[in-house]
Order: structure tokens, then sequence, then C-alpha cells
């Protein structure tokens, strides 16, 4: 039997057991960006940014903010943003 902690460790491994999620997660750590600074940032194809966003939004990962008929993203929750820039000083050790 899977305990509820189990599930939530498995929804985090999936959320970062992406290249591409990982690489728009870590451009939104501590920022706020519209998807196509997001793609020229990364240089990453916009179906999969877009798309990506859209999952990571589904997720509750992320969030949307409309400012000037412009589209910002950044991540929900404090707690993932602060794990990102944990594991980013993790590797650069």
């Amino acid at each position: 039997m899977v305990s509820e902690r189990q599930r939530k460790v498995y929804e985090l491994y999936e959320l970062f057991n992406d290249y591409n999620r990982i690489t728009i997660l870590l451009n939104l750590y501590n920022e706020e960006i519209t998807v196509d600074d997001l793609v020229l940032k990364t240089n990453l194809n916009y179906a999969i940014v877009l798309n990506n966003i859209e999952y990571l939004c589904s997720s509750k990962v992320l969030k949307k903010k409309e400012i000037d008929e412009k589209s910002l993203y950044e991540i929900s929750d404090k707690t993932l943003n602060k794990l990102i820039g944990k594991m980013l000083k993790y590797v650069e050790k």
C-alpha cells in the first residue's frame, strides 16, 4: 500500500523527470517570465515551452499573472522555489 507521503514524493519526482521542465523551472527560479522570454532564454521550441507551462500550471506548480496583455509565469510554491535554489547550490559544489 502506498502512503500519501510516498505518492507526493513520486509526484515531485515526476515533476523533475523531464529535461525541458527542469530547464523551465530553473529559469523561473525567483523570476516572473513570459513564454516568449522563456523560449529565448532556454532555446527550446515555442510549442515545447508552452506544453510544459500548461503541464506545470495544471499541476499547480506555476501560476499565471496577466499584466498589460502579457502573461507572466512564476513558481507558485515558495517551498518548491527554495528546493530549486538548494538543488542549484548542491550542483554548483
